[in-house]
C-alpha cells in the first residue's frame, strides 16, 4: 500500500553494502522502519545523507505488512534543519530529543498530536536565535511528551502530600524510597506548572536543573522505557 505522509527521521545506519535502515516518527503511520536500498550509492535517487536526526520531510512510502521494512518510493525535505546541524548545543538537544522519543515510542499506530509535537519542536530549536533560551526545553519536551503518551506527573501537591513518589507518578503523604525530599519534591511541583504552558526557560540555577531533568529521566525509565537508560542526557548537563 502506498501512503503519501509526513515524517521526522529519528535514525539511520547502514545495512548490506550501500544501503540504509531508518527509523521514521511519521503523521499517517506512526512509528515506521524503512530500507534506503542503494541509498549510499553516488548516484542514488533517493540518498540516504537525506536522512539526518531530527530531520522533516515529506514521503511516499510503500507500507508492506508481511515485511519488517517498509520501502520508500519517494521523499521531499519540508524543513532546513541547518540552524540545528551547525550548533554543538542544537545537535546535543536534538540527540537527546531522538533517543527518548525512540526509546518512549514503541507503537506503529498514528498519533497527530505526537507528530506535530515532534515536528514543532525541531522547528523552535532550529529557529532559536539565542541559544540560552534553549537551557530549559529538554524539561519542557519530557513533561508534554509524557503527556501525549499518557504518564504524565499527577500535580496533587498540597501540604498534606509534600512528597512525589516518582514510581507512582503522583505526590504522597510519606517519604519512602522512591520519593524525594520535600525540597526537590516544591521545585518539581513548581515546574509542573511551568511547563504546563508555552515554552519559556524558567530556570537560572543550573544545579535545580540538573535535578529536575534528572527525576524526569528516572520518571520516563520506570514508566515508558521499562528501564532502558537514556544516556544522552549527560552531555546537556555540561551544555546547559
Amino acid at each position: 500500500m502506498l501512503t503519501h505522509t509526513f515524517a521526522v527521521c529519528l535514525k539511520s545506519f547502514p545495512y548490506k553494502e550501500s544501503s540504509t535502515v531508518v527509523s521514521l516518527y511519521t503523521k499517517d503511520l506512526g512509528l515506521k522502519t524503512c530500507i534506503i536500498n542503494g541509498g549510499r550509492k553516488p548516484n542514488a535517487r533517493i540518498r540516504s545523507a537525506c536522512f539526518q536526526p531530527l530531520q522533516p520531510m515529506e514521503l511516499v512510502i510503500y507500507d508492506n505488512q508481511k515485511s519488517a521494512f517498509c520501502k520508500i518510493k519517494d521523499n521531499k525535505l519540508t524543513f532546513n534543519i541547518a540552524g540545528i546541524q551547525t550548533s554543538m548545543t542544537k545537535v546535543s538537544l536534538a540527540m537527546f530529543i531522538t533517543e527518548v522519543f525512540y526509546l518512549s515510542v514503541k507503537e506503529d499506530n498514528p498519533n497527530e498530536e505526537l507528530f506535530f509535537f515532534l515536528e514543532n519542536s525541531v522547528i523552535y530549536i532550529n529557529d532559536c536565535e539565542n541559544e540560552r533560551e534553549l537551557r530549559d526545553f529538554h524539561i519542557y519536551f519530557l513533561y508534554h511528551l509524557s503527556c501525549i503518551l499518557g504518564f504524565e506527573p499527577m500535580n496533587n501537591y498540597s501540604s498534606q502530600m509534600p512528597f512525589f513518589d516518582i514510581s507512582k507518578g503522583t505526590f504522597v503523604a510519606y517519604q519512602e524510597e522512591q520519593t524525594l525530599d520535600k525540597e526537590l519534591s516544591l521545585l518539581f511541583y513548581k515546574t509542573l506548572l511551568i511547563v504546563k504552558n508555552d515554552y519559556v526557560a524558567f530556570t537560572e540555577n543550573p544545579l535545580k536543573r540538573n535535578a529536575l531533568l534528572n527525576i524526569f529521566i528516572c520518571f520516563f525509565e520506570q514508566h515508558i522505557t521499562n528501564n532502558r537508560h537514556i544516556k544522552s542526557h549527560q552531555i546537556l548537563h555540561s551544555i546547559f
